[in-house]
Order: C-alpha cells, then structure tokens, then sequence
C-alpha cells in the first residue's frame, strides 16, 4: 500500500432525510418494507423449491475465513475513525457471491457480491457489504423494495407492469433498463472484480462510499461458461496464490455530485483516484480439503449488516436505514441450514 493517492478536499456539509419526509412517516415504512422482505424470501422458496435463504445473495461463490484486513499507514486524521486505526491488522472473513435470492447458474446474468467481516476487538465487527454496480438501481428504499417484490420468485414478465403500477412508467422502465445493463456486463472472475457498496457511510464527520478494487489485473478472453464458473475459477486461483482487493474511500463533494438520499447517481472517480483506506487478502488455501468447507459452511451461516460498526463509522442515508430493519427481518426467517 505504497501508492499515495491524491488528496482530495473534505466536505463535512451533508445532510440526510427521513423517507417519507418525517421520523414517524419513515418508522412506518421500515416496518412494511421488513415485512416485505419476508414475502420476497417466500416467493424465492416456493419458486426454488429450496430452503429458504437471504433474500439476496443466495449462492455462494467462496467463503475465506482466515483472511487479513490492513489498514493503510498513511490514512489522513479526518479519516481516523473506527477501525481506520493507522496501520492496524485485524483478522476477517470474506463472501464473495452471486446477488440472486435463488441458487443459479453462475453463467446468468447477474451482480456479484462481496462481503467482508473485519473482527476489531473482542465482540466487535465491521462489516462491509458490496456489489459490482457503481450505483444503485433504486433512487430510495421504496423504489429498492417495489423492484424487490416485483421481481421475487424470478418474476420477469410481470416485474415491469407491477413496477409501473406503483413507481408510474418512467420509473418501472428506467429501472427494469438498469438492472439489465448491470447484470449484462460479462464477469470472467469475482477476484478480478470491483465492488461499490453504493450507500453512504459517515466516517468521523465525512460522508464517503466505499469501494473494494482488486489487486488482480482484469482477465483476458471471453467469459466463462458452466454452472459453477465462477466458484471454480476463485477457488483455483486461492491455489495458487493470495486474492487481494483495496478498500478505496470516494468523497462527498456536494449534494448535486454526490447525493446522499439518491443512490442511483454513482459517485464521481475521475479527478482524482479514490483514498486508500485499507487492503483485504484472502491467503491461499485450498477451500476444498481441509478446514475450507467447513470454514466455508460456518461463514455462509452469518448475517451480515451494515449496521454491523465501529464507533466514528456509521451508514448513512435512508437506504441504509432500510436495511437495518430488511436484514434483522430477513436473517430471522433464514432457515438454520441455509
């Protein structure tokens, strides 16, 4: 972690709002929106004929349980919050994973999902959750969760008309558009992959998204085929050698650049390279002998949440708001073998 990116000026003038504009109005929604979240997962149950699972990010493509978390030596004070302790090691553990709430082929066209548990101290965690989108399909949480329920089960044909009915045309189409494009894009191998986690988080009084970047060059040739692609492509290059990604930081600038309260505006990266915070590396094992499957089958147990923190680094915005409520909902109605 060597390089020194360019340091771009901090802005600590954001602000959130309550969905539905008010505290009480958004308390109400949440609380619909974690009864939905259930009905999503029974819909993808009665569908797969499966346990039921998370109602996203079902099938999973790796599970590394012994891997490292470094932060960067060099972080800037404004930035030294939580576990962003200079130079710190922590153990952590890493899913990667396709964004499906149903177990498919790798070879659909999908997102893909990594997320990453550092273990700060004794009964401390800090969880980060990501895909491979720059930004959100969903402007807010009620966008995010009409797509959600339109399309469980893996509704196609009746998504766009159930999503015109509650978000008006412009809307349905716009996001029935997006998510296409984002799963279109042909993924050869999740260590190769970026990650965002599109929703805001404050760290100290700055509000940043983060981005995982790998340390793998992008591979050459057409993309892969096979139900388990992806899977074996990962746990073949864990054989050879260490997977890496580096955690960057990309600033708030203003509420036009960089909204808080819209996630489908992605966050600017071109004027300067996004802050180095920290690095992750999964060490090469093989997850196939050994502790790996076990390891493996006691990580995919987890619920994780961005909610999951340390002091100084909180999610902000009312999409992460909404999944505090969502991911309590759906963990507690995962069956125990999922």
């Amino acid at each position: 972690m060597s390089e020194k990116p360019t340091r771009t000026a901090l802005n600590p003038d954001w602000a959130e709002r309550y969905l539905g504009g008010t505290q009480a109005s958004e308390a109400e929604l949440l609380r619909a929106f974690a009864a939905q979240i259930v009905e999503v997962q029974e819909r993808n149950r009665k569908q797969a004929s499966e346990p039921i699972r998370r109602a996203f990010h079902a099938k999973l493509l790796a599970g590394v349980v012994n891997a490292r978390f470094t932060v960067a030596s060099d972080v800037r004070p404004e930035l030294r919050a939580g576990l962003f302790v200079p130079g710190a090691t922590y153990p952590a553990m890493v899913r990667l994973s396709n964004a499906s709430g149903m177990v498919r082929s790798d070879a659909d066209k999908d997102l893909r999902g990594i997320a990453v548990r550092v273990h700060v101290a004794e009964g401390q965690v800090q969880d980060f959750l990501m895909t491979n989108a720059r930004a959100s399909h969903a402007r807010d949480a009620t966008q995010f969760m009409v797509a959600a329920t339109a399309m469980a089960g893996g509704r196609r044909i009746s998504a766009l008309p159930r999503m015109v009915r509650k978000l008006g045309p412009r809307e349905g189409l716009r996001i029935i558009k997006t998510l296409r494009h984002e799963a279109s894009r042909p993924v050869t191998s999740v260590a190769t992959e970026s990650f965002w986690s599109r929703a805001p988080y404050a760290v100290g009084s700055y509000a940043v998204k983060f981005k995982f970047e790998p340390l793998a060059a992008p591979a050459d040739g057409s993309e892969p085929k096979g139900d388990d692609v992806l899977r074996m492509d990962i746990v073949e290059r864990l054989r050879r050698d260490d997977v890496g990604y580096r955690l960057r930081a990309i600033h708030y600038q203003d509420e036009t650049l960089t909204p808080i309260e819209d996630g489908t505006v992605p966050w600017p990266e071109d004027d300067a390279p996004p802050e180095i915070l920290a690095e992750v590396v999964l060490p090469r094992q093989d997850l196939t002998s050994g502790d790996g499957p076990e390891g493996e089958r006691r990580l995919d147990a987890l619920r994780f949440t961005p909610w999951n923190t340390t002091e100084g680094v909180r999610p902000i915005g009312g999409l992460n708001r909404a999944r505090r409520p969502v991911y309590e909902a759906s963990g507690r109605h995962r069956s125990p073998e999922a």
